[in-house]
């Protein structure tokens, strides 16, 4: 049986908190990373299931979340009638990783930044789908970075958060923002506003800078724990928590039997939609919109 593969891209209408657990370091509760790049990824398991999560609340039929997903229960699980409830899904998802970032910036209030390395492995996973990207491949042949115009330089420079790099326009990076803006940003009319930023507002830098960017400009929070009864902070109840910021772009991809009509009428479903992953979503956070590529 053959597979199909399909691609998608999400945006973060909130902050996401797709934590690693607990850690020894300043941060208390980091973001789920790469190890060899140290970008900020979120694992499919934790992708699963928050989109398993959201399929089941809008699915009729338990059942076919169960043939999609595979069941909640464990391979020692059984039925009445004493046969193993345990079964692979049919539907596979890789981890969702970065392809742009937002920053702060001078001239504007932010800006998103993504490097070569990044638009490579977005490249090479949009191949595994079968989709041909018209975007230009890029090497590290510029000084630090790339912009679409002059608008948002001062004196040759680019500044974002408090670094200034050297920058010039460039057409290879009106096309990848192009692509962005027409095939990444969600769809919806509400979206016009992002969907014309992105136009203006892509940077590309080189690898070790975004490297260097994204592992240092995530949000990090300090939260405390109230004693209910007191209403006062509990001693030692102190921690830092790290968090993606809005207006991040991630994408992964999606695998099923292509013969399965279940399968097909969930990615043509899931398109456009809407669904929360990682913690804390009772303080507004783990939101991404859906657009899947065509």
């Amino acid at each position: 049986m053959s597979n199909e593969f399909e691609l998608f891209h999400i945006y973060a209408e909130t902050r996401i908190h797709a934590g690693s657990g607990s850690d020894i370091g300043i941060i208390d509760l980091p973001i789920q990373r790469e190890r060899h790049t140290q970008y900020p990824v979120i694992w499919s398991s934790s992708l699963k299931g928050a989109i398993r999560n959201f399929y089941s609340k809008s699915s009729k039929d338990e059942r076919i979340v169960d043939d999609l997903f595979g069941p909640w229960e464990t391979e020692n699980s059984e039925t009445k009638t004493g046969e193993t409830k345990a079964k692979i899904g049919k539907l596979s998802f890789s981890d969702a990783k970065i392809l742009a970032f937002p920053v702060r910036s001078t001239k504007t209030p932010f800006v998103w930044i993504t490097s070569p390395n990044v638009l490579n492995k977005f490249m090479r996973m949009a191949k595994i789908t079968n989709k041909d990207l018209a975007i230009p491949v890029l090497n590290e042949d510029f000084d630090e970075a790339l912009v679409m115009n002059d608008d948002v330089l001062e004196n040759g420079k680019i500044f974002l958060e408090e670094f200034g790099l050297n920058a010039k326009p460039s057409s290879e990076a009106k096309l990848i923002a192009q692509f962005l803006s027409e095939h990444v940003i969600p769809s919806e009319q509400i979206y016009e506003y992002l969907k014309n930023k992105m136009n203006s507002g892509l940077v590309i830098i080189k690898d070790d800078i975004f490297r260097f960017m994204a592992k240092s400009f995530t949000e990090v929070n300090p939260r405390i724990r109230i004693n209910p009864d007191t209403g006062i902070v509990e001693n030692g109840a102190l921690w830092y928590e790290e968090d993606l910021p809005e207006d991040t772009i991630m994408y992964f991809t999606v695998s099923y039997p292509s013969n399965d009509d279940n399968s097909k009428k969930f990615i043509e479903t899931f398109d456009g939609k809407s669904f929360i992953v990682g913690g804390n979503k009772t303080t507004g956070k783990g939101m991404f919109t859906v657009r899947r590529y065509k």
